[in-house]
């Protein structure tokens, strides 16, 4: 299940309209579980700093030869994790993560 407004809209109707609170459920704790992890990551003091250019999700996926799809399932699964996240939310990766996902 995704993130975005549509998902929410849908799983908040079918709470309200079909009385099935497991869709609206499940999409909290999903939500609530992604700003968890990004809240752990901008509090990881161990985690080093960026050592070159910081990349847009959009911009690593193309120089990895990727779709964004994959990387952002990646993300999901733990197979990568974004070298930090910007105020407003987007994924920042580190160029060093292209050979790693390339090598994979």
């Amino acid at each position: 299940m995704g993130y975005g407004r549509i998902e929410y809209l849908s799983a908040l109707e079918t709470y309200q309209t079909k009385e099935n609170s497991e869709p609206y459920y499940r999409f909290m704790l999903t939500a609530l579980n992604r700003s968890l992890k990004m809240m752990i990551d901008l509090l990881d003091v161990e985690k080093s700093e960026p050592q070159g250019k910081l990349l847009t999700i959009a911009k690593f996926a193309k120089l990895a030869g990727l779709p964004v799809s994959t990387i952002r399932y990646w993300m999901k699964e733990g197979k990568i994790k974004p070298i930090t996240y910007t105020a407003s939310g987007y994924a920042m990766f580190d160029e060093k993560h292209i050979a790693e996902v390339k090598r994979d």
